[in-house]
């Protein structure tokens, strides 16, 4: 069965949620280049490491050998640890 749909009301929240939540870091933050640094130290990292992963263990890794299974939540790890490392020398 396919989910419920979120209420009208719910949907306006979280969008003036987002939008209040963008106009206050564009006015604390004092240049776009902290906000490239702080997007390519975290989402970058997630992007080409950390989803891949993820779906790797989530949907193939039972067809293969424990060895890679391993290897895959050694890379997951690596990565969860260089986004938190990076985006918190960005946040510093």
């Amino acid at each position: 069965a396919a989910p419920e749909p979120m209420p009208h009301g719910v949907l306006i929240a979280l969008t003036v949620a987002i939008v209040a939540g963008v106009y206050v870091c564009a006015l604390v933050v004092p240049a776009v280049e902290k906000v490239w640094a702080l997007c390519g130290s975290s989402v970058c990292i997630a992007v080409a490491f950390i989803l891949p992963t993820s779906y790797y263990l989530e949907v193939r890794a039972a067809k293969y050998a424990p060895l890679r299974r391993g290897a895959a939540r050694v890379v997951l790890v690596a990565a969860v640890a260089m986004a938190l490392v990076c985006t918190g020398i960005q946040v510093l």
